[in-house]
């Protein structure tokens, strides 16, 4: 799987794989690409991590609403590997919606979980969705990979 980090103002377009543009005739589906329940704040906006398979190149990212003509749209290259991606939330607050706030436009309206609340209900006796178990999961590694006891293999670019 490869990963990114789009604004809540921004969405999808057009998807590239190797072949050129995505053809859903050719593969009988189209892109897997879809927003997890995790985001982080950057310079006040809302950074909302997303999945897409791996034959996905690229990624046409626009604004939702024409706001700034002088953005009309933005191609993603490089997208992000599992281990960039907690390599940057490591670095940053996460926010983990509440199921009840799921569906919610309001920004605001989606605070991070407590660590008491966390610890109301241990991680193995509560059976939970995997959004919320990915989510649960990246809060309770965040101080280990945060101590500096987790050194991530070098990449190569």
């Amino acid at each position: 799987m490869k990963y990114f980090f789009l604004s809540e103002s921004w969405t999808t377009g057009r998807i590239w794989e190797f072949g050129g543009l995505w053809n859903e005739l050719a593969w009988n589906r189209p892109a897997y690409v879809e927003r997890q329940p995790l985001y982080i704040r950057e310079n006040g906006d809302n950074l909302w991590l997303y999945k897409a398979e791996e034959a996905i190149l690229m990624i046409e990212v626009k604004p939702r609403a024409i706001a700034d003509p002088t953005i009309g749209q933005v191609v993603l290259k490089r997208l992000l590997s599992a281990e960039q991606v907690v390599e940057r939330l490591c670095q940053e607050e996460i926010f983990h919606p509440p199921a009840h706030h799921s569906d919610s436009t309001d920004p605001e309206a989606s605070e991070p979980p407590s660590a008491d609340s966390l610890n109301q209900e241990p991680w193995a006796t509560k059976q939970l969705a995997p959004q919320n178990q990915l989510a649960r999961l990246v809060h309770q590694l965040t101080p280990f990979l945060r101590s500096g006891r987790f050194r991530p293999k070098a990449t190569v670019r």
